[in-house]
């Protein structure tokens, strides 16, 4: 899991607690020694074959970003309390149903771990709603295990009820999020549009659509809004000279964004202007909204000789 998202090292914590309190010396070793080879020795490889880039994007940019303290707010009113009260209520009282000696202490830790592998990356610039997983599989996790708690009569079918409520505050149509029967000519289409573009093209939302054209796949605005929000730096300095220099000096001959261009925005509209034919095209637009050419150079005149000369 640390390999997907690095903010599952804490979930190691509780764990090694755990062995060395309850566990014998040699099960303790043996586990950390197990830990760390494993995690240890894929991390070094992936590190190596990117030329230190790994390291540098899991550990160095996360904690380099700045915290966002009033999102601690929106963290437990809106992502924990509003959309999952019942569950919330039931993980609480799920801790009077730990019975055995070391269970208590290991299922409190690794609960209130899990709260913090989300809270930890949400107040930080750049958290996103996918940080939430760990939180919510922990009020899962408690909700699991009051609703198997050896309760019988009206106590069961009140917990079953409850549960059904909370099922109902989560209900969507997954209808509305399934790609229609135009989606794959969309994206066809646009594959096309792209094809016919006379030079290379920055797209750093949809760097695919790029790749699929026979065009040079780039650097996606997520990777580049990590760097720079990481604060002054050789590599953040260095990231920002290139794609304002590139954008000015009119290197692309496109530039296909979904979104506002973050930190660059300013420097697209000064030197390149929206397509023409960019409103013929509104099939085009749920995957790219702002399809910009080069902005064309100001006419200049020859200065003219005066009569007398």
């Amino acid at each position: 899991a640390a390999l997907t998202k690095q903010t599952a090292l804490l979930l190691s914590l509780p764990m090694l607690a755990y062995v060395f309190l309850y566990r014998s010396r040699f099960q303790a070793y043996c586990f950390t020694g197990f830990f760390i080879t494993g995690l240890g020795l894929p991390s070094l490889l992936l590190n190596t074959a990117t030329s230190d880039w790994y390291f540098f994007y899991t550990l160095d940019l996360p904690g380099q970003h700045p915290i966002l303290w009033h999102r601690l707010y929106s963290f437990w009113v809106e992502q924990i309390i509003k959309p999952l009260p019942v569950a919330a209520c039931m993980a609480l009282c799920s801790f009077w149903l730990i019975s055995s000696k070391q269970s208590p202490l290991l299922y409190t830790l690794i609960f209130f771990t899990m709260l913090a592998c989300s809270c930890l990356p949400w107040i930080k610039v750049g958290g996103y709603k996918n940080v939430l997983l760990p939180a919510h599989a922990a009020l899962a996790l408690g909700a699991g295990i009051v609703l198997a708690a050896p309760y019988t009569g009206l106590t069961r079918r009140l917990l079953y009820i409850a549960a059904c409520i909370q099922f109902a505050l989560l209900r969507y149509n997954p209808l509305l999020i399934l790609p229609g029967d135009g989606n794959a000519k969309t994206v066809h289409e646009t594959v096309a549009a792209i094809k016919k573009i006379d030079g290379e093209v920055l797209a750093p939302a949809s760097g695919y659509l790029t790749v699929k054209a026979g065009k040079t796949h780039t650097a996606h605005m997520g990777c580049i809004d990590d760097i720079i929000y990481a604060g002054p730096g050789p590599v953040r300095d260095r990231l920002i000279v290139e794609i304002v220099t590139a954008i000015r000096e009119k290197r692309y001959a496109a530039i296909l964004l979904d979104r506002k261009f973050s930190f660059f925005q300013q420097e697209v509209e000064a030197n390149y202007t929206l397509y023409q034919q960019y409103g013929a095209h509104p099939r085009l637009w749920p995957l790219v909204k702002f399809w910009y050419v080069p902005r064309p150079q100001p006419a200049t005149t020859a200065p003219t000789q005066s009569p007398d000369r």
